[in-house]
């Protein structure tokens, strides 16, 4: 993958260069922000912030990612969501795994980030699905393929629907709240990112605008990563159980080899392949010196496959992988340093440990639970509609549909 056309770029192959890089904070997630960030949805948010203004940010949010979130999410609400959405909305023969992975995604996505709809309603989860699918160019447009402020007023006109259909009724539903809150009143607030900022806009000193903004990311940023993780995981195991067809039960049994799956397909094939840093200063990855405003180019593909961390079949996807102790089984695909997905846990779960059976208490991930619903049901590939690529940005790894069959099909 090469840098934005129009940048001094140097590429960072391999786990310890692009991790080195991923933790040295002298390299920012910004790379201009005239030119990507200015009139963007992205401005000011969480994803382009560094150093202190991150930091405090961060501190904020963080509140919301704690471990009896994850555990309500993971035991009580998303089964539930899972089950409701692939008995309401998903053909049982002939479906689209990126439109299922969509829908059950919108839900969670709107719950953390704060955006209020009929969860049965179909037409509004297709909605929300757009918006989805929309945003995610916005999000990726330093990678994009087309004129920046093309893409930046498409984001402008899009955000003005989200606002007008969803995002404003939301807010002001949540502002009311606080504002009773503020004044003595014993009512409770939501758990959400839009609530947590409204609750502190005093100190912060966020405007309005950016707190839309900043939990459109969130509703953004998780949703459409985790739907990607879902359909490369999919992808995978289709493969992989041709010639282990014993373990396409496993899947469904055993919630650890699910989990497995799904860090091996992050590791493989990570929804980013080129996650760009900008040096702030002179500095120095991995011995090697960076000048300052150069964009550095993390081949997240050769860190993840990288032989003498993965073995020498690293390329390979092999759910049965045997991972070092310290080494994160799906590689630098969620990032490292201040910079690592706040997401993440609730994503994909908590490693495994080496040659230990995971705890009654283990945090498997969303993900791992929709993979095992899916198959649970027979998904299998449609043997004559194969995977349409999504080609709007260089992150090849990313699809635009997947046409599958369910009862075995494929």
């Amino acid at each position: 993958m090469e840098g934005p056309p129009g940048f001094e770029s140097i590429t960072l192959s391999g786990y310890e260069a692009v991790r080195g890089a991923l933790t040295n904070n002298d390299l920012s997630r910004s790379l201009d922000r005239d030119r990507f960030e200015k009139g963007n949805l992205k401005e000011g948010t969480l994803s382009v912030l560094h150093g202190a203004e991150h930091r405090e940010r961060r501190r904020m949010e963080n509140k919301l990612f704690r471990r009896d979130m994850f555990e309500l999410y993971e035991h009580q609400l998303f089964p539930d969501i899972v089950t409701h959405t692939l008995d309401s909305f998903v053909d049982p023969v002939e479906s689209d795994l990126m439109e299922i992975g969509g829908l059950i995604s919108v839900v969670l996505a709107c719950r953390t980030a704060g955006i209020d709809f009929d969860w049965n309603s179909l037409e509004d989860r297709q909605r929300l699905r757009y918006f989805l699918h929309e945003f995610a160019l916005g999000g990726a447009i330093d990678s994009a393929k087309g004129d920046p402020e093309v893409i930046k007023a498409q984001m402008r006109a899009v955000f003005g629907e989200f606002r007008s259909e969803f995002l404003t009724e939301s807010r002001e539903n949540r502002a009311f709240t606080v504002r009773r809150r503020t004044a003595g009143e014993r009512v409770e607030l939501l758990y959400d990112i839009l609530t947590t900022l409204l609750v502190n806009q005093s100190t912060s000193g966020m405007s309005t605008d950016l707190i839309e903004r900043e939990s459109t990311l969130f509703f953004s940023a998780g949703a459409h990563t985790s739907t990607q993780t879902l359909t490369n995981t999919a992808h995978h195991v289709f493969e992989w159980c041709r010639d282990h067809p014993e373990d396409r039960r496993r899947v469904v049994e055993d919630a650890a080899f699910a989990q497995r799956c799904v860090h091996e397909a992050l590791r493989v094939r990570p929804t980013n392949p080129g996650i760009l840093r900008r040096a702030l200063v002179d500095t120095d990855v991995a011995g090697r010196p960076v000048a300052k405003g150069v964009v550095c180019v993390l081949d997240t593909i050769s860190a993840n496959t990288d032989p003498q961390v993965y073995g020498a079949d690293a390329h390979l996807f092999n759910p049965n992988r045997d991972i070092p102790d310290g080494v994160p089984p799906y590689g630098m695909s969620f990032g490292a340093g201040m910079h690592f997905c706040i997401g993440r846990t609730l994503a994909v779960g908590l490693p495994q440990r080496r040659g230990v059976a995971p705890a009654a208490s283990h945090l498997y991930g969303l993900v791992p639970i929709a993979v095992q619903a899916v198959f649970e049901r027979g998904i299998g590939p449609h043997p004559q509609k194969p995977g349409v690529p999504d080609t709007k940005t260089r992150r090849w790894t990313r699809w635009l549909s997947y046409p599958v069959l369910f009862n075995g099909g494929g």
